[in-house]
């Protein structure tokens, strides 16, 4: 009966020692893992930086290819020369007539708009990251492009 009990003992012992263990290794792991940043993004961090992302805060879509049918300058410029299909006098009569468009081709007002707000967020960012670097004169060029590109 003694035999048995000290069995029970090594079982009970050895068992808690290996919950212990678990418990170690669960609780210790993650910490170099969690420190770490999960994705590519960019620390805004310096003038340069600044620099870099207000040359993405000008809007690089056209607007003339739909603003023109708007005004007096609106004209037929005729069928496709690949095709043989009428897009530009359809895109020109619902212009001029300024009903919505709605693709996000190139040359539509989605489209502009779209490049247009992406490029103000992008302003936008440049002030936060302004205002986190402290401002200050070394920076008040780098600010005034930002506003100028949101206005």
């Amino acid at each position: 009966m003694l035999g048995f009990k000290k069995k029970d003992n090594m079982k009970n012992i050895k068992f808690n020692i290996i919950k212990v263990l678990i418990l170690v290794l669960l609780t210790s792991s993650c910490n170099d893992v969690l420190d770490e940043t999960p994705d590519n993004r960019t620390t805004i961090d310096s003038p340069e930086k600044i620099a870099e992302l207000l040359v993405g805060a000008y809007p690089d879509a056209a607007y003339v290819s739909f603003l023109e049918p708007m005004s007096d300058n609106a004209g037929d410029k005729g069928p496709s020369a690949d095709t043989g299909i009428d897009f530009a006098t359809t895109l020109n009569q619902r212009m001029f007539f300024w009903d919505d468009i709605n693709d996000i081709d190139i040359d539509t007002p989605t489209n502009y708009w779209n490049r247009a707000y992406k490029a103000i967020a992008q302003a936008n960012q440049a002030l936060v990251s302004i205002e986190e670097l402290g401002g200050g004169a070394e920076l008040n060029h780098l600010k005034g492009e930002a506003l100028i590109c949101r206005a």
